[in-house]
């Protein structure tokens, strides 16, 4: 299961440095955290290692 920060300072400034894409991802996660990865492809009209690579970035900037 994916842990999110909560801190408005960490989401007002986060939201410079994601993409659009991302955004919906984090929109997508912060409403039901347990999404599975093929769920959240089909949602986003996406590939499965898309979602894993946005999901990747969003670690690495701290986001989740």
């Amino acid at each position: 299961m994916i842990k999110f920060r909560v801190l408005e300072d960490l989401v007002i400034r986060a939201t410079d440095k994601v993409t659009d894409k991302e955004q919906e991802l984090l929109f997508l996660l912060s409403k039901d955290p347990g999404y599975t990865m093929p769920q959240l492809a089909a949602r986003l009209k996406v590939s499965r290692k898309t979602v894993a690579e946005r999901q990747k970035r969003l670690k690495e900037k701290g986001m989740i």
